[in-house]
């Protein structure tokens, strides 16, 4: 399905520059090139893009830039099997630089290739969440940017007590009382003039410029979203039934 806003093609772009030193740092692959269903983590990431309605995908790239285009370049005759019914998923690796932040790699855009709709995903995220509703909700409010809320996952066991007694016991349990960035955007080319220097990040001063100057709203999400910043993170995700429905696969691969 190919959407089309305003006469403008809608953009996909991921942030997938990162060291990925906790990922990789016993000598395993970037964490882009981690492998779901033996599809890269990236293209997993590029193809929910491409079924929200990206036709191309931009992947912003960093210090694993000449690894991450070797292993892709393999990928590039390979038939999908997308959710939108289509086998054929756009994209390209663009080099952001080493040493930058996560709001710079955006500097590395074209107003143009922004335009009035672009999806913008972390490179490890994964949700249900639909974002066509995400930037249906920032074009009606006028924003520059749209962010996923979701509940977070604590990374420890809770404990609920009565007096010194315990009273349950929940290993990692959602906390529903709080919401957190869940590393998904809509926005249109006005948030770059948000952006700086190539060393900020987008979460700090980009984002508290624009929440000054109210153009950043958000979507709450209560259903299925996961992050991976780990191998047992993505070990865990590979084996998740929830979300197996949703991982692209591929078809031929040459």
């Amino acid at each position: 399905m190919q959407v089309i806003i305003r006469g403008r093609k809608r953009t996909g772009v991921i942030l997938a520059g990162g060291r990925s030193e906790r990922f990789s740092a016993n000598g395993g692959v970037p964490k882009p090139l981690g492998k779901i269903f033996d599809v890269p983590m990236v293209l997993q990431v590029a193809a929910s893009l491409a079924d929200a309605g990206a036709k191309h995908v931009i992947i912003l790239s960093g210090a694993n830039h000449r690894q991450i285009v070797e292993e892709l370049d393999r990928y590039k005759d390979m038939n999908l099997e997308l959710r939108s019914g289509t086998n054929s998923l756009s994209w390209e690796v663009r080099y952001s630089g080493d040493n930058v932040g996560t709001a710079g790699r955006l500097l590395s855009l074209d107003k143009g290739e922004v335009g009035d709709d672009c999806l913008l995903s972390y490179t490890d995220v994964f949700s249900h969440a639909d974002l066509h509703e995400l930037s249906l909700r920032r074009r009606k409010s006028g924003a520059a940017m749209s962010v996923l809320a979701v509940n977070p996952r604590l990374p420890w066991g809770e404990i609920i007590f009565h007096d010194e007694n315990v009273r349950a016991f929940k290993e990692k349990p959602i906390d529903m009382s709080r919401w957190v960035n869940g590393g998904i955007f809509s926005m249109n080319a006005e948030v770059l003039d948000y952006v700086h220097s190539t060393d900020e990040m987008l979460e700090e001063a980009p984002i508290s410029r624009l929440i000054q100057d109210s153009r950043l709203v958000a979507m709450k999400f209560d259903g299925w979203w996961r992050s991976v910043d780990t191998p047992k993170a993505l070990r865990e995700i590979r084996a998740c039934p929830v979300g197996a429905s949703r991982w692209v696969r591929a078809a031929t691969l040459v």
